[in-house]
């Protein structure tokens, strides 16, 4: 029985973060950049990153406190080097409708 209420308490905590969380558009990543003072890597493309929360969004954002940063950093800038393509899952930022943050890749 235990084990039973920590998965459902599992899913009451995790189904609704996945159902707030949008994609934005698949598109290749024109540029990498990172802040060091902010503690932010930027990813932009040619175009706006299209979610359907903040659809002007040119900025994908992922803050170096996200749980595995490092390998973040590194599969967007393995998918910029061979020329793949990137799609995004987060939300966007609250701050400003330039901005989602992102939380998830997918390379194809």
């Amino acid at each position: 029985m235990c084990v039973f209420k920590k998965l459902v308490l599992a899913l009451v905590v995790l189904l609704p973060n996945l159902a707030m969380a949008e994609t934005t558009n698949t598109q290749t990543v024109k540029s990498v950049l990172f802040d060091a003072a902010a503690n932010y890597l930027y990813v932009t493309a040619a175009n706006a990153w299209g979610a359907p929360g903040c659809p002007s969004a040119l900025y994908i954002t992922i803050n170096a406190t996200t749980p595995g940063f490092k390998q973040f950093f590194a599969a967007v800038l393995a998918a910029q080097a061979s020329g793949k393509t990137v799609r995004f899952q987060g939300t966007c930022n609250a701050s400003g409708s330039n901005y989602f943050d992102a939380t998830y890749i997918e390379i194809q």
